[in-house]
This record gives C-alpha cells, sequence and structure tokens, in this order.
C-alpha cells in the first residue's frame, strides 16, 4: 500500500532544514511490507533512518529511544551523532542495516538507488516509510501518519496544532505582499534546485 504523506518539523530545529522543509517540500509515502494490512508497526519497534529530515522528526516526536542506527548524513539534533551509522543516502549498507534488526526504515525516495533498497527490504518483510512529499499541507500529514505509526500522536497533536498556528500567522503577515522569485541550490554536481513538484526539478 503507498499513500503520500509529509511534515513540517519543530521549532527546535535547525533553521537550515527548516527553510529546507518549506522549500523542497518534503514528504513520505508509507509503504508496508508484504502481507501487512496496518500502518501501525510492533510494539518493539526498531528503527534505522536513511533520510536527515524523517531522522529530526523522530526526535521532535521524542522517540529517539528506539532509533537504533542512522545514515551517514544524519547530524541533527546533536545527540544522532553518536548514533551508529549504516552508510551513505544514497549507498547504505543493506548488511549494516540488517545487522541492527530494525522492523522499520525511514529513508527518501529520491536518488536512484534507493527504491530498489526498498524493495529488498520491503522483501525481508520490514516495513519502509519513504520520503516522497509535494505540498507543505503533505509535510503535516507526513508528521501525523509517522505519529500514529510510532504510537505518539498526542504529542504529534500539540506539535501540528502549534505549527499550523504558526504557518496561519506568516500567511495572515505576509497577505497582499508582493512575491519573490527564489533559486535555492540543492546540489552542485548535478545542479540541482526546488520547483514545481518538488526537490530536484
Amino acid at each position: 500500500m503507498e499513500r503520500k504523506t509529509a511534515s513540517l518539523l519543530h521549532s527546535t530545529l535547525r533553521p537550515r532544514f527548516r527553510v529546507k522543509a518549506a522549500l523542497l517540500l518534503l514528504g513520505v509515502t508509507l509503504i508496508l511490507g508484504a502481507g501487512q494490512k496496518s500502518a501501525k508497526v510492533e510494539s518493539q519497534i526498531r528503527l534505522v533512518s536513511l533520510s536527515p529530515s524523517l531522522t529530526e522528526m523522530v526526535y521532535a516526536l521524542g522517540d529517539e529511544g528506539r532509533l537504533v542506527a542512522v545514515s551517514d548524513f544524519c547530524d541533527y539534533p546533536p545527540q544522532v551523532q553518536g548514533k551508529p551509522k549504516v552508510g551513505g543516502v544514497e549507498n547504505p549498507s543493506l548488511e549494516a542495516i540488517l545487522s541492527f534488526r530494525p522492523t522499520l526504515v525511514l529513508m527518501s525516495k529520491e536518488g536512484g538507488n534507493r527504491r530498489p533498497m526498498a524493495k529488498r527490504l520491503r522483501k525481508l518483510g520490514i516495513v519502509v516509510f519513504v520520503d516522497d512529499a509535494a505540498s507543505v499541507e503533505g509535510i503535516f500529514e507526513t508528521f501525523s501518519r509517522l505519529a500514529n505509526t510510532l504510537d505518539k500522536e498526542e504529542r504529534a497533536e500539540g506539535l501540528l496544532k502549534m505549527w499550523r498556528g504558526r504557518l496561519f500567522r506568516v500567511q495572515e503577515k505576509l497577505r497582499g505582499a508582493p512575491r519573490v522569485r527564489v533559486f535555492y541550490p540543492i546540489w552542485s554536481e548535478p545542479l540541482l534546485t526546488a520547483g514545481a513538484g518538488g526537490a530536484g526539478r
């Protein structure tokens, strides 16, 4: 089962990522392993995150205790730097991931190697949460769905209420203001930027 989701990050997250989240319009698709019918996973969740943005969401939900390993690029909040690493975002080690016996793997859809990795993990019966956002509203939805998966709905509800209120106040403040054209480089070779439909367009 595949459904689009996404999330706006906590106010304690670094400004660089908050800007990136808004500009790149991140989000996630929840992909369940074969034969699974529920978005919930077992209570004994063992998380491996291959996505820096989703790693930050886990910390915002206060569920970092179940995060057993992360990618080399997961560096915020600072506490995550002490977590074991399983390789890069594009080239994680399947063997390293499996050595941590995860029940749930978080990853981004962008990049050529990530879809095959998700497929291999699913075949092994591991639930995969894949980043595939397209709107700011999707960011809220992602956070809500991830919270539901981790049984953190109550905490997410309060954070989402705060974020929606903050976004509304910003929108009201900017209502009627002239639009500005922005170029936000994401990567240099090849040159990637945020555009219609998300990042790398």
